[in-house]
């Protein structure tokens, strides 16, 4: 079996990143075209309909302010 290094996981990830941020695109591009009138390609319709890929090594950030933000 071979070894997972941290470059391959950080090029998988990235690549995630990527696939997701042309499908989210994408269907962005559905949504204006249909509220404008126009004609969507029958591509872009497709890569819209796409399951988004799971991006599993990115940190979430966390939703509490700053600590320097905050009221004393």
């Amino acid at each position: 079996m071979a070894r997972v290094t941290r470059s391959k996981v950080s090029a998988r990830e990235a690549q995630a990143i990527k696939i997701r941020r042309g499908i989210r695109s994408a269907q962005l591009r559905v949504a204006l075209d249909k509220e404008r009138g126009r004609e969507t390609p029958e591509a872009v319709i497709r890569l819209s309909n796409l399951k988004l890929p799971e991006v599993t090594g990115v940190v979430k950030t966390s939703t509490t302010r700053p600590r320097h933000l905050t009221s004393q």
